[in-house]
């Protein structure tokens, strides 16, 4: 778990760094490899991957795009 909650929290650090528009980019892929590495493989087709995994690693995902919104709509 600890490595878990040390890859949340770098991810809220990396989001709450952005200054521009790019970095907003490259903060979101870095939220998506989040989930990526705490998830597994479910159904895949040619043009969506779906992914299972646990309720909380699912939920702080959902945290952590809601503040990646927050910053991306204060700076447009």
């Amino acid at each position: 778990m600890t490595y878990i909650q040390d890859s949340y929290n770098k991810a809220i650090k990396v989001i709450e760094s952005c200054t521009n528009m790019h970095h907003v980019t490259a903060s979101r892929r870095y939220v998506n490899l989040f989930f990526k590495r705490y998830s597994s493989p479910d159904i895949e087709s040619n043009k969506i991957e779906i992914r299972t995994t646990e309720k909380y690693i699912g939920k702080a995902y959902s945290r952590l795009h809601r503040k990646l919104d927050k910053i991306e709509n204060n700076l447009n």
